[in-house]
């Protein structure tokens, strides 16, 4: 299963990380916002939900029609494929274990959103478990915790430090800028200083890996 993309539910699906590459509408049908994230399609559970505007994951029962429905994807060199949704599952889990379990140093990005004020923080973390473990370890003392952020929602997950480096600025200005730089994000600094002579290596490394 290494090196697919599975397009699933008119959205593209990241089987290493465990997230969808795309975003929801702004909406949410969660009534207390505990689900709000951009990034939370589905509940991330497309396997077992479906949600086709983004806003209200639908179960799925076990079996559509008589049989199990077919995910799509597409190989590294561009021909087609198709899954159940039960041998997706299973090579999810396959590919996460294979990841931890060669315990290499991997770099995410994430968001937190503040439900009371709407301000976005943007960061960065690493580590050797897989993208949501090394993303939950960042967030179990997260310092924007206490201040109302909700939990962190993966954005990107990659091998190079330097694209990393460059998406979490990205972010940030996708989010109203750093507050020091007189932007409206819960940043309160930029994630590379205007200054830092390395600025335009990790900003290009990052368009290059994400096309954006």
């Amino acid at each position: 299963m290494s090196g697919r993309t599975l397009y699933m539910q008119q959205r593209y699906y990241e089987p290493v990380a465990g997230r969808f590459l795309s975003v929801d509408p702004v909406t949410t049908s969660d009534k207390d916002g505990s689900f709000f994230g951009r990034y939370h399609y589905a509940n991330n559970n497309p396997y077992k939900f479906k949600d086709p505007n983004g806003t209200a994951p639908i179960l799925i029962p076990e079996e559509v029609g008589g049989r199990m429905p077919l995910i799509g994807g597409r190989n590294l060199d561009g021909t087609p494929y198709k899954l159940s949704i039960g041998e997706a599952g299973a090579n999810l889990r396959a590919a996460r274990e294979q990841l931890a379990a060669k315990g290499e140093k991997t770099f995410q990005t994430y968001a937190k959103t503040n439900a009371k004020t709407s301000e976005v923080y943007c960061g960065r973390t690493s580590g050797c478990g897989t993208a949501l473990e090394n993303l939950a370890n960042r967030d179990a003392s997260h310092h924007m915790n206490d201040k109302g952020f909700g939990p962190a929602v993966l954005d990107k997950s990659s091998g190079n430090a330097a694209a990393i480096r460059g998406r979490e600025q990205q972010l940030i200005d996708a989010n109203g800028g750093a507050r020091s730089a007189g932007g409206t994000a819960g940043n309160a600094i930029n994630g590379i200083s205007p200054a830092n002579p390395n600025r335009g290596t990790y900003l290009d490394a990052a368009k290059k890996e994400f096309s954006q």
